[in-house]
């Protein structure tokens, strides 16, 4: 059970890591005095991070996660959501 219980808290740092390089290269591209390159903004996004916060990041798949996040995000936006499928997004 503590396996278990371990594995689900390492997901859930992960998933919460990928979701706030999310947010802060979203907003860091949204600020106009910052930079317009998502490389950049993503490589100022893993600076704002805890230690902890990047190696959960870095477990959870790093940027090919993030990229895959971002993607499911888009797609969600434009077909709408997926509650009638009951699917989860997966982030690795």
């Amino acid at each position: 059970m503590k396996n278990l219980e371990y594995l689900l808290n390492g997901w859930s740092r992960g998933v919460f890591a990928i979701e706030k390089m999310n947010y802060l290269q979203q907003e860091i591209l949204q600020t106009p005095s910052e930079t317009n390159k998502p490389c950049e903004a993503l490589a100022e996004a893993y600076q704002m991070l805890t230690d902890e916060q990047k190696i959960a990041f870095i477990l959870a798949g790093g940027v090919p996660s993030l990229f895959r996040y971002q993607q499911y995000s888009i797609r969600q936006m434009r077909t709408g959501s997926d509650t009638e499928t009951g699917q989860l997004p997966v982030l690795c």
